[in-house]
């Protein structure tokens, strides 16, 4: 039974402001669903707000998400899947979270 869900927050748009191509979310959802055997896409959009260097800046971001058994080996993959996801999506971050969960 998985102990833990991992969250991650991605762009719709790139920084400059173009729109991320689709399969970009689509191709990290399949990534995540074949390495630990799910993963879920929630549909509706959130906004992010903060500020940059002095700037004002707003996001729109979609949740993405899987359960997992979590160990040092996840969480190494994860932090390298952070990595891959700020170059892919031209970001300074991308937030990967992790929460503990209980099934029930």
């Amino acid at each position: 039974m998985s102990d833990t869900r991992y969250l991650i927050l991605l762009p719709l748009k790139f920084p400059e402001g173009k729109p991320v191509p689709a399969e970009y979310i689509t191709e990290t959802q399949i990534e995540l669903a074949r390495r630990f055997g799910g993963a879920t896409l929630e549909p509706g959009r959130v906004s992010g707000m903060w500020v940059d260097e002095g700037q004002f800046v707003e996001d729109e971001l979609v949740k993405l998400w899987t359960d997992v058994d979590d160990s040092s080996e996840v969480q190494a993959y994860m932090s390298q899947l952070r990595q891959r996801l700020q170059q892919r999506f031209r970001q300074k971050v991308i937030y990967i979270t992790a929460q503990r969960i209980q099934m029930r």
